[in-house]
């Protein structure tokens, strides 16, 4: 009955029906703790379906699903009707604990996605924001804005990176500085070089060209003038003659007062090395005549220029010592250039050259004035003068003298230069000297074997 049901359901926590039957076919409910209707219901449903004792069956009743299980009860004799327990549990009560289960993980998951999102764009943004500012500094860096600096207060590896990163770029701002103060001091192809390799002691041989230049009567001009005049005069000197000589490729290997020492050659050698020196000579000559016009205009003394040029095998490379050193040129070829540049007061040119120098620069007129054997050499070395323009008349007459004055024929030289006094062209010094020259060896012949070379006592 129903009580029995309800003591069954209180103990076993499932609902309880009891069905019976009298011949063993059809069934029906005697007692259940199901709600009203739906034990009809759940014999309908047991007609539908195959059922067996001891078996878990999903039975679909009065739209709940019930997990049912079917056994015979115990103690029944024949005489007494049969009666079948049909054990059941709502399947929604039975996973209501599930689905709260699962409503909790859903919301624990979307909160830990939720989390995750935010602690992720709180990481992303506290990576991010310094690597941004890391990237703005190394562009501005790139546009040469040495000046950009991060400050980040964190200590972990990004902190440790904007460290190096303002390292680094001090350590490029100091290199800009020495290569823009190197740039000033050397020639930028010196400091391309000294910065390029690294600086030892030493050098190689090169085939270069040297070009000695120096103003004449200098130190009668230095004492005629005021310490800071004649520093800014000899600045504007140096800046004009200096570029013309890198317009010509050349590179200022050092001021030695008012003279200056330049390279063609080394340490970028071209084709036309020696072309570009002798050519740089003349621009320099020219821009001279300028600079004198100049000077005349303020009142002051115009300036005299003297230019040695030589070609040859030297050794180039750092010269000094382990803590100090200098990139320059060394050997009888650069002593050369030097001795060509003071002989230019002795022959009355300006600018005065090797036969090596005039056989690699065919593109101009030359006309050669001697042949001379320098203090150091034993080898005498024919010097010539060149011209930016057409050649003068008077060089044609001159090399007619040179012919006399080598085959011994000083009469015939010495009418040659009254005629060149007569034409008033040839410079006036270098007339003397070969009359001066004549005159003494006619009273003095020179020796058999003399070649009509010079030989220079003095450096």
């Amino acid at each position: 009955d129903g009580r029995l049901t309800e003591e069954l359901r209180a103990l076993i926590q499932s609902h309880v029906t009891l069905l019976g039957t009298e011949d063993n076919e059809d069934w029906m409910p005697l007692a259940s703790t199901l709600p009203p209707g739906v034990p009809d219901a759940l014999m309908l449903e047991l007609g539908r379906v195959e059922w067996d004792f001891k078996q878990h069956l999903m039975l679909q009743v009065a739209d709940e699903t019930y997990v049912s299980w079917l056994v015979r009860m115990p103690g029944q004799g024949e005489a007494l009707t049969p009666v079948i327990a049909v054990l059941q549990r709502a399947l929604s009560e039975q996973l209501k604990g599930y689905y709260q289960l699962r409503i909790w993980l859903l919301f624990l998951g979307g909160m830990a996605l939720l989390l995750s999102y935010l602690g992720g764009r709180w990481i992303a943004r506290s990576l991010t924001r310094p690597l941004a500012r890391l990237a703005q500094a190394a562009q501005r860096v790139e546009r040469g804005d040495y000046a950009a600096q991060v400050q980040l207060q964190c200590r972990d590896e990004i902190g440790q990176l904007a460290g190096s990163f303002n390292a680094m770029v001090q350590g490029l701002a100091e290199r800009d500085q020495v290569r823009s103060l190197l740039g000033k001091v050397v020639s930028r192809q010196v400091a391309e070089e000294l910065l390029s390799k690294k600086v030892e002691l030493g050098g190689e041989e090169r085939v270069a060209t040297v070009l000695f230049s120096d103003i004449r009567n200098f130190t009668p001009l230095a004492e005629r003038c005021e310490p800071r005049a004649l520093l800014v005069l000899l600045n504007e000197y140096l800046t004009e003659m200096s570029q013309i000589v890198e317009d010509e490729a050349g590179v200022i290997d050092k001021y030695i007062g008012d003279a200056i020492m330049a390279l063609f050659g080394v340490p970028l050698a071209y084709s036309n090395d020696a072309t570009q020196a002798v050519r740089a000579a003349l621009r320099m000559e020219a821009a001279l005549t300028q600079l004198n016009a100049s000077l005349i205009q303020r009142g002051l003394q115009p300036l005299g220029i003297g230019i040695g040029i030589n070609t040859g095998l030297l050794v180039a490379g750092n010269m000094g010592s382990q803590n100090r050193l200098n990139y320059t040129v060394i050997g009888d070829n650069v002593n050369l250039a030097s001795r060509l540049e003071s002989l230019t007061r002795q022959y009355g040119v300006n600018i005065l050259l090797s036969e090596a120098t005039q056989a690699a620069a065919t593109e101009f007129s030359y006309c050669e004035l001697d042949s001379v054997q320098v203090k150091g050499k034993q080898q005498a070395v024919r010097i010539y003068t060149p011209f930016a323009t057409a050649v003068p008349e008077w060089v044609g007459w001159f090399q007619m003298l040179l012919a006399h004055y080598r085959q011994r024929a000083f009469s015939e030289a010495l009418n040659l230069v009254q005629v060149l006094r007569t034409e008033g062209q040839a410079p006036t010094t270098l007339l003397n000297l070969y009359e001066q020259r004549c005159v003494q060896f006619l009273q003095a012949p020179p020796p058999p074997d003399w070649d009509g070379t010079t030989i220079l006592s003095k450096k």
